[in-house]
């Protein structure tokens, strides 16, 4: 059976592209997601690269409130890496993967309307309702950066996944740098 020339290619360029993430990165990054999933504040607040003193009550405010609660829903995320790029002295990696989180809702709420608003601020795949809990399961394209300085990897979304975070390491310029 012969293999075509530009199977085997692509398999090298996948096999190349794939070796190039540090194995620390790969690893941080599940790290981060269990932090996520498992809401360890104090996890977070060491991991995402901010600069703000009350991170954590952010966090807190964020996954739990008198309005909602925020949640990741256990998934097994495929990360897609791209190309480390040095910017101003750290290097960065734009990375995205496919997350499912799900909002409940405390009090009642007009559902197709912020089924609407939900799908817009995800740029949502889907946002499904479920009645008995008065909740949305929405499934969207995450994006965000590792940051590199002095070794250790920091992350900042660049999306509505923690909205509140992530402004001073990923100006716009560095999200277009990155192509997020």
């Amino acid at each position: 059976m012969k293999i075509k020339f530009s199977t085997l290619l692509f398999l090298f360029a996948l096999t190349g592209a794939v070796s190039q993430v540090p194995a620390t990165l790969q690893s941080e990054v599940k790290k981060l997601y269990i932090a996520c999933h498992d809401i360890d504040l104090t996890a977070l607040t060491e991991m995402l690269c901010v600069e703000d003193a009350d991170t954590y009550e952010k966090l807190d405010a964020y996954f739990l409130n008198d309005e909602q609660k925020f949640r990741y829903v256990q998934t097994d995320a495929k990360y897609n890496y791209g190309e480390i790029k040095t910017i101003d002295g750290k290097s960065y990696c734009p990375i995205t993967f496919r997350n499912v989180v799900r909002v409940t809702y405390f009090k009642p709420i007009d559902v197709p309307a912020k089924q609407a608003e939900l799908k817009v601020k995800y740029k949502a795949q889907s946002v499904n309702y479920n009645q008995a809990r008065n909740a949305f399961m929405i499934i969207y394209t995450a994006k965000m950066a590792a940051v590199s300085q002095d070794g250790k990897w920091t992350f900042a979304f660049a999306d509505e996944t923690l909205p509140l975070l992530s402004g001073s390491c990923l100006t716009e310029e560095i999200q277009t740098q990155l192509g997020l």
